[in-house]
């Protein structure tokens, strides 16, 4: 990966901002890494550090609170910008797998709160480059054969006969999520606008980091339950800090 100068996104405020639970998912995956990074900072920083999830569900609001009781979690997005309003200097918002759970006539609003942060990481999935590569039988007949018949056929009914790459990445993308499903299925996993969000920050914010790739941990195990290798991308990742005058 290219590597990012710490100087460049060094912020007083850090905010996680993830919808439908996925707050959970990114604590339970980066606040180890969180909690090195604060325990390395000078006493000084580390003091004036903040850092702040953001979910409209209460329920997941409490479960957070419970991981990381020293973080503040809230579902109350004016709460989160009265914090902001004593950063004096920089902060930071991060969004883990929410765009694609945006409505589009919601676009021009969060555009602009982002543009109340300094640095914004956005983090979401992204349709594989040979979207349209057709995929041979035998794949689709494994995988039909590996999960439950109810939800091979409900997904296929909803997007569509997995003859292709991008229905195939979809689906591997969200077959896990059983207990979730009814949500999760009416969910555009690859909906994330990257160029209008590149058009609508571009004035304001230069690009310090830029990477596509597919999950390691996901894509060994596909491999090891349904016998198929991903070699194309199904993530994507960049952060923007605020252009200095």
């Amino acid at each position: 990966m290219p590597s990012v100068s710490p100087s460049r996104i060094k912020a007083k405020h850090i905010h996680y901002y993830a919808g439908n639970g996925g707050i959970v998912r990114v604590f339970s995956a980066h606040h180890c890494v969180l909690r090195e990074t604060l325990s390395k900072m000078p006493a000084a920083l580390k003091n004036i550090t903040k850092l702040v999830g953001f979910d409209i569900n209460e329920e997941i609001i409490m479960i957070a609170k419970n991981i990381s009781p020293e973080i503040t979690f809230t579902s109350k997005w004016d709460e989160v910008l009265t914090l902001l309003k004593h950063t004096p200097k920089k902060s930071l918002i991060i969004f883990s797998s929410v765009w694609h759970e945006i409505s589009q006539e919601y676009y021009e609003t969060i555009f602009n709160e982002m543009k109340k942060f300094t640095t914004i990481v956005i983090r979401d999935m992204k349709a594989p480059i040979k979207g349209a590569e057709p995929i041979d039988a035998p794949t689709r007949d494994r995988i039909k054969k590996m999960v439950p018949e109810w939800q091979f056929n409900e997904f296929e009914e909803k997007w569509g006969r997995i003859d292709n790459k991008k229905t195939l990445y979809r689906f591997l993308l969200m077959y896990t999520y059983l207990d979730n499903w009814d949500n999760e299925i009416n969910e555009d996993y690859f909906s994330t606008p990257w160029s209008e969000i590149n058009w609508a920050l571009e004035k304001d914010y230069d690009v310090i980091y830029l990477n596509s790739y597919t999950l390691e941990y996901k894509k060994d195990a596909i491999a090891k339950m349904f016998d198929h290798h991903m070699k194309d991308i199904t993530h994507h990742q960049v952060i923007y800090t605020k252009k200095e005058l």
